[in-house]
């Protein structure tokens, strides 16, 4: 199995699941900074809702206009935004969080709020939740199975919402060519707007700068024009490598100008820039610095025994429905091995890999490092798998299905992981000593 850094800086999926983690990341903070308590003080009577929205009932409104009504709320879109973030049940996850943003945002424009620089982080959400965004830099790729797919299945995805963000901005250059022409560009329009726009007292900022224009208000319409032409030519600027950096960064400057200059906080809008970064690039700078390396070596080698074998077959297969292979050099999985035959409900057979000759050469790097499952057809598994493919076979399918699910799949992973790699310590709970392999 591929470590987390292999997956970031090699494979293309990374790319998508970086985004993946922008667009959740985004979201969470968005979610965890807004006023639900504010939100459950309007009664449900205030609401027009549009669109989907017009589907739900008056008494769901009514339940979720309430204290526990907004607190569950708030709290089921924490929980699902982290779990999308960090590829916990990502199947799963990256739906419900873009359900429940989907709700959210309803919520806020069936009661006046609605805001479209929101749009184009809602729509990644939502197209993030029907691509394979999970299967690198996840927790869930912890322990998942190798997912073979063609290097289109990340590359299109990630392409798709770079042009739909990029778009965002070209539409919104050519929106203002529409409805106010040239004139926008006028040396008194433009500051006599700003000027309005921070005078009002509901904004998020109170700044005043928009009153230094006045004096140089002949050089806004220029430096506009600039803004504009930026705005419609941002997909030539970013797919052309030489410009990219500058379009980027004019991109969070004009953000900034906005902020600054007509008090609007535009937090989504100017976070969406960030699914242009090259995060590949960004990841193996990041694994070269001194203290990350360190880090990450010693994650790689505390990660890298392969739980799955694809193709690898046992020459002499058992014909008795499986085999657990366990180092019989270590006393702590021999205690193991004798709690697991006494827990079982039936005879597993179990035996020391040293007894068993020609072990596939892929395999035998890691037999002193975690217990093997040959199953009955001779292809194996390893660590926590192979725990639960023994447990299973042992008539616990109950157990063996739990540990298996997709919550608690990566836990088991990480349980048998650090028990795996502290058997020195392990053993000496359980009376059997156990020195680690160099």
């Amino acid at each position: 199995m591929a470590s987390a850094t292999d997956s970031l800086e090699k494979t293309p999926a990374a790319e998508l699941a970086a985004i993946r983690v922008v667009a959740h990341a985004v979201w969470l903070v968005v979610v965890f900074h807004a006023s639900f308590s504010a939100l459950r003080e309007l009664p449900s009577t205030l609401l027009r809702p549009v669109g989907v929205m017009q589907y739900l009932s008056w008494r769901f409104f009514d339940r979720l206009l309430t204290t526990e009504g907004m607190v569950l709320f708030k709290l089921a879109l924490l929980i699902s935004l982290f779990m999308g973030m960090t590829g916990w049940w990502t199947r799963v996850t990256v739906k419900t969080s873009a359900l429940l943003v989907i709700l959210y945002e309803g919520l806020l424009s069936a009661l006046g709020g609605y805001s479209q620089s929101d749009m184009a982080a809602l729509t990644v959400l939502v197209l993030l939740a029907f691509l394979p965004c999970g299967d690198r830099f996840s927790i869930d790729a912890l322990a998942g199975a190798p997912v073979a797919r063609p290097r289109s299945a990340y590359r299109y995805p990630v392409a798709l919402i770079r042009v739909l963000v990029a778009w965002t901005y070209v539409s919104n250059g050519l929106l203002i060519l529409r409805f106010s022409g040239w004139r926008f560009l006028d040396a008194d329009n433009v500051p006599a707007q700003f000027v309005a726009a921070s005078l009002g007292n509901l904004n998020s900022t109170h700044f005043t700068a928009a009153m230094w224009l006045i004096p140089y208000r002949r050089y806004v319409g220029p430096l506009l024009a600039i803004v504009l032409l930026w705005a419609i030519l941002f997909p030539l600027g970013y797919f052309w490598k030489k410009s990219r950096p500058w379009f980027l960064a004019m991109g969070f400057a004009v953000h900034v100008g906005a902020l600054v200059f007509m008090n609007q906080v535009l937090f989504t809008s100017a976070a969406m820039l960030l699914v242009f970064f090259d995060w590949v690039a960004i990841g193996a700078r990041v694994r070269r610095l001194a203290g990350i390396s360190r880090l990450m070596d010693w994650w790689e080698n505390f990660s890298a025994p392969p739980e799955f074998f694809p193709g690898v077959v046992l020459a002499a297969p058992p014909n008795d429905g499986g085999l657990l292979l366990w180092d019989g050099d270590c006393g702590f999985c021999r205690r193991m091995v004798e709690w697991l035959r006494a827990f079982s409900l039936r005879p597993v057979a179990m035996r020391p890999y040293q007894e068993i000759p020609r072990i596939p050469p892929e395999v035998l790097p890691w037999v002193d490092r975690q217990m093997h499952w040959v199953r009955a057809d001779g292809s194996i598994c390893g660590g926590s798998q192979a725990l639960i493919e023994t447990l299973e076979a042992g008539y616990h399918n109950l157990i063996a299905g739990a540990l298996e699910s997709p919550p608690l799949r990566p836990f088991t992973w990480l349980a048998y992981r650090l028990v795996a790699g502290h058997r020195g310590v392990a053993g000496k709970f359980v009376g059997a000593a156990c020195e680690l392999p160099k």
